[in-house]
């Protein structure tokens, strides 16, 4: 067939693909329309438990799936403690026996359930009633037993546990919402929070004077100080995939906050680090912020290492957008700068495409340079999508079977933590 046979003339065919596509816009379009006007009409369907909790709390624990959390818990209590600070896995500790206990009676038609709490006084909120259940349980704690309360009203139960206060009825008041329209569900800052941590067993949410607290207590850094009042609310989604245990934390912040982190810790570029780690390496950190930045963190980033922290306290490397470290399977390790900067005393050192490496071996000086001309294997063919992420878009490190990485945006600081299973 001829050439004018087989393709048509310019333009012929585009008004068909252009119509179906605006067909299928109207029709997507004006499903959504319909589905807001419903849910406008009808109301959002929030949770039973959400609405029925106030907005009065110090933090709320969101339990989206009760028959899942008790598994999940206890894989983030055998696998965490060493990575999140004291309060937390302190916290960690004290709720084990409630999380089990949830675990085990609260699991009626997968509803979630909702704990408000203050310190380590908190209401426990349940779409459901097995009051009996509960009172058999509280019966086999120890301690003052004026300290616990059951209130069940139809469809609905309250365990009010002061542990501080002794306050129960006072507690009970304090959980439920001041106005019909002052729930959980209308909290912007807990919708945010959970929205952002995505889906899971469980989430945390703190608001933001606790989350303000917590931070100071965590950190305790001076060059924090601008920051940390631009803080909104924190929150942490608890999820156990097929292969992973995921720890998901979203930090909100204000515009300051947006501001105030772009002049700390952004950089002019993003670098695919993807060909600079071995595939074989036992752990790996990534660095994408200023030299200035480098230097505050360093002793307190990725796995532990004296050539990590040499590194990034290192002066000098200022025209380094990237710092890459990485520990072989032998065991040396080697750092990488976007540049050259002055070599690090006493240690094998070489420039690679103009890139200054440092290592702590000849050997792997020489691995490190085979992987960056190519002659040996990277990350490539591994990574995972979890992997790629790190190698392309965010910062942080792998060890093991834990990867921790971060991003900041100007909506706050995102940070997954995630164990292979």
């Amino acid at each position: 067939m001829s050439s004018d046979q087989q393709n048509p003339a310019p333009g012929r065919g585009k008004p068909t693909v252009a119509a179906a596509i605006f067909v299928v816009a109207f029709v997507l379009s004006a499903s959504l329309m319909l589905w807001s006007g419903w849910q406008l009409y009808h109301g959002e369907q929030l949770p039973v438990a959400v609405t029925a909790t106030g907005q009065a709390c110090d933090w709320v624990v969101l339990i989206d799936a009760p028959n899942e959390l008790a598994a999940a818990w206890d894989a983030l209590a055998t696998r965490a403690p060493g990575l999140l600070p004291n309060e937390v896995t302190a916290t960690l500790a004290d709720a084990a026996p409630w999380v089990q206990a949830i675990s085990k009676q609260g699991v009626v038609n997968g509803q979630p359930d909702v704990i408000c709490g203050w310190g380590r006084d908190a209401v426990l909120t349940m779409p459901h009633q097995q009051a009996k259940a509960w009172s058999e349980w509280l019966a086999t704690r120890q301690g003052d037993p004026r300290v616990t309360a059951l209130a069940a009203t139809p469809g609905l139960l309250r365990l009010a546990v002061a542990s501080t206060s002794h306050d129960t009825g006072g507690l009970l008041q304090r959980a439920a919402p001041a106005t019909a329209n002052a729930h959980l569900g209308t909290d912007l800052a807990y919708r945010a929070a959970i929205e952002r941590t995505g889906g899971g067993a469980a989430h945390l949410f703190l608001p933001q004077a606790t989350a303000a607290r917590l931070l100071h207590a965590w950190l305790g850094e001076s060059w924090l100080a601008e920051g940390i009042p631009t803080v909104q609310w924190l929150g942490l989604g608890l999820r156990r995939d097929t292969d992973r245990l995921r720890l998901h934390a979203h930090l909100g912040i204000d515009q300051h906050g947006a501001i105030w982190l772009k002049g700390v810790a952004d950089v002019a570029a993003l670098d695919d680090a993807t060909g600079w780690i071995a595939a074989n390496a036992q752990a790996a950190a990534i660095v994408r912020m200023p030299a200035e930045l480098r230097h505050k963190v360093a002793g307190h980033y990725g796995p532990p290492s004296a050539l990590l922290t040499q590194a990034l306290a290192q002066t000098g490397t200022n025209k380094a957008q990237t710092l890459v470290w990485q520990r072989a399977n032998q065991g040396g390790e080697s750092v990488i700068w976007t540049a050259d900067v002055p070599a690090l005393p006493d240690l094998p050192s070489a420039l690679v495409h103009g890139w200054r490496v440092v290592a702590t071996t000849p050997a792997v000086l020489a691995q490190t340079q085979a992987v960056l001309e190519g002659a040996q294997p990277d990350q490539g063919k591994t990574a995972d999508r979890d992997r790629q992420r790190l190698l392309t878009t965010t910062q942080g490190w792998f060890d093991g079977a834990l990867q921790v990485d971060w991003v900041w945006t100007d909506l706050g600081v995102a940070v997954e933590a995630a164990w292979h299973r």
